[in-house]
């Protein structure tokens, strides 16, 4: 009869270890607020597929949480007060056949026709949803410094005059490439000039929006261990 009882209360204790042992890895895998923008929060999760997301983009590995996740955490921020930002221009919105189509596009020109593509989702972790979300994302971006940045600008000629003087004929040199004269490439080099003002004036932006919407970083989430 003790015999009896001692079995059925190693039994139990097993019982109790297993849930414990379950629950614990549980708990290791629930999702975690690192991140509060606005009323909005962002995930460990989502930390993560950004950077899964980057390095398949770049078919590279994929860095550490330790090492980049602040600097795609930063990302984060930026996109979703961007995003926030956007609700007021529904009309920069991607539509859905537009995210498929560039997602046929890295099917067929990154990966080898699509042969490797799935082979590259399960090597990264990833589906083809986050793919198509990420995608989706960029576009609405693209069109979000389009058309607040980039409309009605344009590059004065003692602008383009002064980076085909001063960085133009000395890049060109350095590379040990042909010079070209000013009119041949005042095009390329008035679309650079467009583009470094827009990303001026899109970290400005950001630094307003920052501003203007809470955003709290949770310390877990800039690398201090969670108690």
């Amino acid at each position: 009869m003790a015999n009896h009882s001692t079995r059925k209360l190693r039994a139990a204790a097993g019982a109790v270890a297993a849930v414990v042992s379950a629950a614990g890895v549980r708990a290791e895998i629930v999702d975690r607020i690192v991140a509060i923008v606005g009323l909005e929060a962002i995930t460990s999760s989502e930390v993560e597929t950004e950077l899964r997301l980057e390095a398949m983009l770049n078919q590279a590995d994929v860095k550490p949480a330790e090492e980049a996740g602040e600097s795609a955490l930063q990302r984060l921020i930026d996109r979703r007060l961007i995003l926030q930002d956007l609700e007021v221009t529904p009309f920069l919105l991607a539509q859905p056949a537009e995210a498929e189509r560039l997602l046929r596009q890295l099917r067929d020109q990154t990966y080898l026709d699509g042969r490797d593509f799935n082979s590259a989702l399960i090597h990264y972790g990833l589906t083809e949803a986050d793919c198509e979300a990420f995608i989706a994302e960029r576009i609405r971006f693209e069109r979000y410094v389009s058309f607040r940045f980039k409309t009605g600008l344009d590059a004065e000629p003692a602008s383009v005059e002064s980076y085909y003087r001063d960085e133009y004929l000395r890049l060109q040199r350095e590379l040990g490439e042909p010079v070209e004269p000013i009119e041949s490439v005042s095009e390329a080099i008035s679309q650079i000039l467009l583009e470094r003002r827009a990303s001026q004036l899109l970290e400005e932006r950001l630094k307003d929006l920052r501003a203007l919407h809470r955003i709290e970083i949770l310390p877990f989430a800039s690398g201090e261990r969670r108690p």
